[in-house]
């Protein structure tokens, strides 16, 4: 039986790899809470209400950075005038 190529199988070429994975940037909410100029409790309460998406690591929340960007930009306000 002849050997195959490099980088095949019986049934055809072998499957890339799977790409690792992309790690988010995870903010806390004491830093979110100094960025935006409030209290810890007012961050606290908007992930509570499920207005700002977070997840529970090691008892201290965590919010992706890009839910936290979508949620500065659905809070944006226009101008009126």
């Amino acid at each position: 039986m002849p050997s195959l190529p490099t980088g095949s199988t019986p049934h055809g070429p072998e499957l890339p790899a799977p790409a690792p994975p992309r790690y988010k940037t995870m903010l806390s909410l004491p830093w979110i809470a100094q960025r935006l100029g409030v209290a810890h409790d007012s961050v606290l309460r908007e992930v509570h209400t499920g207005a700002l998406p977070a997840i529970r690591v090691g008892g201290q929340y965590r919010v992706e950075q890009d839910d936290f960007a979508q949620y500065l930009a659905d809070r944006k306000v226009k101008a009126t005038r």
